[in-house]
């Protein structure tokens, strides 16, 4: 058959693949029919001019109809199936069959390890079948369990470089880009460059009672942490382990400070602020 049209003929589902001693090669010719009775036939073909003879030994369940004729080879049961699959997939890839690919890359026998599966993974799964598939029909090479080894590796490859840097982690941790958005307008920026808000970090949300937020405005940083600490409602501390607490959030806020003194400065001064407040809203 001619190079030129392997592709096509391929697209159209006429591939197939034969197991010669141990090795899965491509076959680009109507496989013939199973003679009745018999396990072994012999076919002769050309490759470059020349004759060689192959024997090849029925496999003896039918994975597809559009595939030729498998042999037992060294192969452990459990390898020889799974690199059937992958020929079978790649060939489902070159003819843009994405149900199939989908299966493929869904598969975890085929996929061990591997925690669910999206439109990315699926893309780089049909880009490394495709790959194989190239490999296959153009070299006439063999597919081999080795093959599937450099499958799963090309596909873990391909999925990383098809995902963003922003969203990719290191050691376990996500990475996000500056603009990255939280809501509300804020981004990652703001968060970097002014720091959490210790109420919504221990609350997770800010203060609603437009008086507290009035008071918590006029302290800095660290006299707010322990203020927030003091008050949350699943803990009961003292001044003095509320400044602990809240040193070991903010190591650098209290660096040299003494948490008991320190958490009697934030009382006495949240004690100032209600009272000013309180004769603001008198006057």
């Amino acid at each position: 058959m001619d190079a030129d049209n392997d592709s096509w003929d391929v697209c159209k589902g006429e591939q197939h693949f034969v197991f010669i001693d141990g090795v899965l090669l491509p076959h680009n010719r109507q496989a013939p029919a199973r003679p009745e009775g018999q396990d072994v036939y012999i076919t002769n073909e050309s490759f470059d001019g020349g004759s060689r003879t192959r024997t090849t030994t029925w496999v003896r369940h039918h994975f597809s109809a559009d595939w030729g004729v498998w042999k037992h080879s060294v192969l452990f049961p459990r390898d020889q199936h799974e690199t059937i699959r992958a020929a079978e997939s790649a060939c489902a890839a070159a003819r843009g069959d994405t149900a199939q690919v989908a299966a493929f890359a869904s598969d975890p026998c085929m996929w061990p390890g591997k925690r669910g599966h999206g439109p990315r993974w699926e893309r780089a799964v049909s880009t490394a079948l495709l790959d194989l598939w190239i490999t296959a029909t153009r070299t006439d090479a063999g597919l081999t369990s080795q093959d599937l080894d450099r499958l799963r590796a090309n596909a873990r490859t391909i999925k990383l470089q098809l995902t963003p840097h922003h969203q990719r982690k290191i050691k376990g941790q996500r990475l996000h880009s500056l603009d990255y958005g939280f809501g509300n307008g804020m981004t990652a920026y703001d968060v970097l460059s002014s720091g959490p808000d210790p109420f919504e970090m221990l609350f997770g949300h800010l203060p609603d009672d437009p008086r507290i937020s009035s008071v918590l405005a006029r302290l800095d940083p660290a006299e707010r942490a322990v203020a927030v600490t003091y008050s949350a409602p699943a803990a009961r501390w003292t001044w003095t382990e509320a400044a602990a607490v809240a040193a070991e959030s903010y190591p650098a806020a209290f660096a040299g400070a003494d948490p008991r003194a320190f958490g009697e400065r934030v009382r006495r001064k949240l004690r100032r602020l209600g009272e000013q407040y309180k004769k603001g809203e008198q006057k």
